[in-house]
């Protein structure tokens, strides 16, 4: 069950065609009512979509915001350090939006939460928009138009999660930013917070793989059939394991531990094979898809044909090649034309 344990928020007033900076800082936690608990959670939950990146914190020496944080973090996390914490961060953004003249300003809102036995921090950027109230006048008896500012939290430009529990873990990825297509706003809030090795689900997807693949002679045996298990079922395996998982991520300790009944085996087997990859990541289903098998046929032909998608592009072993008004089907394999003619022998 979410719940927002602090929340501070901030106020930064900047115009993006004019220079200097000011600031709002609150002194107090803001008042969040069990009602404003949904609004909340659904920024948190961003982190949870694609195209989030993930990334460590730097050197505390290089970056304030990182020695902050770890202040914070060691202290006894009460309302005064908190808030205390979030004052001192804020203005640190100074130094990087001062002399950019895109930057706008907007509401820095510090929520620290818990989630389901997890502990972390969100940090978020979000602007405000006009809209129209009805307003009951007593007086009139009638409803009157007023303007009214409020935050625009489903559209927010930019956020970051700190995970407790893995900033307790050394070696594991405790940010996640999410997915912001304003580059200059993307750069400047990774550069605030000091995240240094960020990388996405995407990526993090496509080094799975090559794991996976890294491995083909090293497969489990097949409880079905007694023999070594294919690449396509072990994929499969591993996919349908982390679509029983409630946060949907790829966690190697879990997949080892199920799959190859040895949690540090894809661990060892990276690290062997030389492949940067984090312990857990949330996957990427448009890489997946990519990677995925097509399975197509000609009934009148009594030909069938199955193959990884990826196999499949104008330099891959199997291509389409445009011969006049005809597409022909091109398929690059010595095995199969071995296997062809070795079976029209017989």
């Amino acid at each position: 069950m979410f719940k927002p344990n602090k929340v501070v928020i901030h106020e930064l007033q900047k115009s993006p065609d004019h220079e200097g900076i000011k600031w709002f800082l609150s002194d107090t936690l803001a008042g969040v009512k069990p009602s404003n608990y949904v609004s909340m959670e659904k920024m948190i939950k961003s982190f949870d979509r694609e195209g989030v990146f993930y990334g460590h914190f730097g050197i505390p020496d290089e970056n304030p915001f990182v020695a902050s944080f770890r202040t914070y973090f060691s202290s006894a996390k009460g309302e005064d350090d908190f808030i205390l914490f979030t004052k001192d961060v804020a203005p640190q953004l100074n130094r990087l939006l001062d002399k950019k003249n895109f930057a706008r300003g907007g509401y820095y809102v510090f929520c620290e939460y818990e989630n389901n036995g997890n502990y972390g921090l969100g940090i978020f950027l979000v602007r405000d928009i006009e809209g129209t109230l009805f307003k009951l006048d007593n007086n009139s008896h009638s409803f009157q138009l007023d303007k009214i500012k409020y935050m625009e939290t489903d559209k927010m430009a930019m956020g970051c999660q700190i995970d407790y529990i893995k900033y307790r873990s050394e070696g594991q990825k405790c940010l996640a930013f999410t997915h912001n297509r304003q580059k200059e706003v993307a750069d400047y809030f990774v550069e605030w917070v000091g995240c240094q090795n960020r990388k996405s689900g995407k990526e993090s997807t496509e080094d799975f793989y090559r794991l996976l693949d890294a491995i083909k002679d090293e497969l489990p045996v097949d409880a079905e059939t007694g023999e070594a298990m294919t690449a396509e079922k072990l994929k499969t395996n591993v996919f349908n394991l982390v679509e029983s998982q409630q946060n949907k991520k790829i966690d190697l300790l879990t997949v080892g531990r199920h799959i190859f009944e040895d949690e540090m085996f894809l661990v060892n087997k990276a690290r062997s094979h030389k492949i940067e990859i984090d312990t857990e990541f949330k996957l990427h289903k448009g890489t997946v898809s990519k990677r995925g098998w097509l399975d197509v046929k000609d009934e009148d032909l009594g030909i069938k044909l199955k193959f990884p998608k990826h196999q499949f592009g104008d330099r891959s072993p199997i291509r389409i090649k445009q011969d006049g008004l005809n597409k022909i089907l091109i398929i690059d394999s010595p095995s199969l034309i071995n296997q062809i003619v070795n079976g029209l022998q017989k």
